[in-house]
């Protein structure tokens, strides 16, 4: 399984006008596996949620409109993604027993600076299909 992600990215401090705004990821089946164990484990335990630290995937600062992306035109944006790659701290992967999402803090930047993607189902998880979101969805 390859399944690429790209997804808009939010900052945790309102005022931040100067951070990676798009975050590109290929879902592995290594990644795939641990993303569905880590659910495993919150269910079975009973947690709300479980981190750890992952380091797949790119956070960029690329200009891209994510209504324009397609199958046609992935590796033109995956280009532009990856030359304006930004340099991160903690990078991490949060999983919840339903949902997804990457974590990240720029580079020489504090906690206030914490990026985010929007959570993203487990179920999108049992297909191929590149998925874009356009947009943060509140969870």
């Amino acid at each position: 399984m390859n399944k690429t992600l790209i997804l808009p990215t939010n900052c945790l401090n309102e005022f931040a006008t100067d951070y990676p705004c798009v975050f590109a990821v290929t879902i592995t089946n290594t990644l795939c596996e641990l993303i569905k164990l880590l659910a495993g484990t919150c269910a079975a335990t009973d947690a709300e949620s479980t981190t750890t630290f992952n380091h797949d995937g790119i956070w960029s600062e690329a200009i891209v409109d994510l209504n324009d992306v397609d199958e046609r035109n992935i590796n033109t944006v995956m280009g532009s993604i990856n030359k304006a790659e930004s340099r991160i701290e903690m990078s991490q992967l949060c999983v919840t027993t339903q949902a997804f999402r990457f974590t990240a803090i720029p580079k020489y930047l504090g906690d206030d600076m914490l990026l985010s993607t929007p959570y993203i189902g487990i179920a999108e998880l049992d297909n191929e299909t590149l998925l874009v979101r356009t947009h943060v969805l509140a969870c």
